[in-house]
């Protein structure tokens, strides 16, 4: 679980790799901005084990001329039979001037 507040630019980009069968990979996020801060956040999930989960909960609050983004990969490659993943990205913008972008 990560909270981004307060610095003027961010880049955070942590992965997982779920290497083992049965494996499970959680990433819950927060970043708020404000002014003219900017957070570049985002994960990577790569599933190599049979039956693994992962989940990714991304949330932004963009207020002043603030900028927020989010970068997310899942890879599931064949090894990892009956894999899953659940993703969410949401953002909420307080101002018009304030702008959110997801890059899939």
């Amino acid at each position: 679980t990560q909270v981004e507040t307060g610095s003027a630019v961010t880049w955070k980009y942590p992965s997982c790799i779920l290497k083992g069968d049965d494996s499970i990979g959680e990433f819950y996020s927060v970043a708020v901005t404000n002014n003219y801060q900017q957070a570049d956040t985002g994960t990577k999930m790569i599933h190599l084990g049979k039956n693994s989960k992962s989940t990714i909960i991304s949330k932004g609050i963009c207020a002043g001329k603030s900028e927020g983004s989010y970068r997310g990969l899942v890879k599931i490659q064949k090894s990892a039979e009956n894999a899953r993943n659940f993703s969410q990205c949401d953002s909420l913008l307080m101002g018009d001037k304030c702008g959110s972008h997801t890059f899939p």
